[in-house]
């Protein structure tokens, strides 16, 4: 970095490549640091309600988004920033000694993997979780809050984000039986690795090993009460994030993590990120189901008649694999229903479009209209 912000405020001690910077990246920002020699990269580590927090050269940094982006994003909210962003930042003021740096965030960088699910609520609108992932930790409980359904989902999740997914089976201390479950999900997990451990009594830790590393990000998803933050605070040897008992009458959990955060581990072994359990997922990619439910989709193909409705018709393959035990029940119930809400979702996305098709059509059209009144009275002047 030539600029001289950076040197006045560098931190020898941060190096971005235990963040994940790459080559690539630096390519990507080269361009940016040409046109404006105080631009600097900078990861967003968390994102709180009024302001990002973002890692630099110059140490941690507090983030806001430019005027030019915020109108940008308005349009694509996608390209919204969001934590695992690699972004372009510009200093607001020089910091004094012992003053958090702030800065402007006035591009983002190619991303390479997303995590993201429909927003809450009514709005089809898509919510970015975590972006430059590389391994999505699944995490589940092996008590009475383990629920097959619920994991077939975040397995589509996994499956529409591109990232690599592995289902961490938690708790495994309040189980009578772990391998007699794991026979269960094999069924739902496919090729997807599968690994038994107790995070509160730190067993079997070792397993995750494969996936870390420096510069690797991973994330942590599952409902709350999981032990997402106990596993969090396992691999990093410290208390990073509070924990909190389950509800005894349900093994439920409850709310401990109230943002996402990255987090850097210890000894070169990568970085987390942790986030909110989830009360609600509803995906946002209708080709999630299709990869999830492979099993199914093969069985579907090998029905006699294309448009096969799969309930009474002669040579239905589900119809058959239902009947014989091949496919559980269950199972294909879920999938019906997650086809139902993709189906749902992608009719209010072309709504959506619709809508904002014509908006775009009456700002042009009003524009050309203006520009027209504006050039004949500009020629009457003359």
């Amino acid at each position: 970095m030539s600029n001289a912000y950076f040197n006045a405020h560098m931190d020898p001690s941060t190096d971005l490549t235990a963040y994940g910077w790459t080559q690539e990246l630096a390519e990507a920002f080269l361009p940016h640091e040409k046109a404006q020699p105080h631009s600097l990269p900078g990861r967003i580590i968390a994102e709180h309600r009024q302001y990002y927090l973002v890692q630099t050269h110059a140490g941690e940094g507090r983030a806001q988004i430019s005027g030019r982006l915020r109108y940008h994003t308005q349009q694509h909210p996608e390209q919204r920033p969001a934590v695992g962003d690699w972004v372009v930042l510009w200093p607001t003021h020089t910091a004094r000694a012992n003053e958090v740096p702030n800065y402007r965030i006035q591009e983002l960088l190619p991303r390479h993997s997303k995590i993201s699910r429909k927003a809450s609520g009514q709005k089809t609108q898509e919510q970015i979780l975590g972006t430059n992932l590389d391994t999505l930790f699944i995490v589940t409980s092996l008590n009475q809050e383990l629920n097959l359904r619920r994991l077939e989902r975040y397995l589509a999740l996994a499956q529409q984000s591109q990232v690599q997914p592995v289902v961490i089976l938690n708790k495994v201390d309040l189980c009578e039986d772990p391998e007699a479950v794991e026979r269960t999900l094999s069924a739902i997990v496919g090729s997807v690795p599968l690994i038994k451990l107790s995070a509160l009594y730190q067993s079997g830790l070792s397993q995750l090993s494969p996936y870390l590393g420096p510069g690797k990000t991973l994330a942590l998803v599952g409902s709350s009460g999981v032990g997402k933050s106990t596993l969090l605070n396992a691999l990093s040897h410290a208390q990073r994030q509070s924990t909190g008992a389950i509800r005894e009458q349900d093994a439920r959990g409850r709310h401990t993590t109230v943002h996402r955060q990255l987090f850097l581990l210890p000894e070169d072994r990568g970085l987390i990120l942790d986030a909110p359990g989830f009360r609600e997922l509803q995906l946002w990619d209708s080709q999630a189901v299709q990869h999830a439910f492979a099993d199914v989709h093969d069985l579907i193909s090998q029905c006699r008649f294309r448009n096969c409705r799969h309930d009474k018709e002669k040579g239905c393959a589900v119809q058959e694999a239902l009947s014989l035990g091949l496919l559980d029940k269950k199972r294909w119930r879920n999938y019906l229903k997650l086809s139902d809400e993709q189906l749902y979702l992608e009719q209010r996305k072309a709504r959506m479009r619709d809508i904002q098709s014509k908006v775009r059509a009456k700002r042009a059209y009003k524009k050309a209209r203006t520009n027209a009144l504006y050039g004949a009275l500009k020629g009457r002047q003359a």
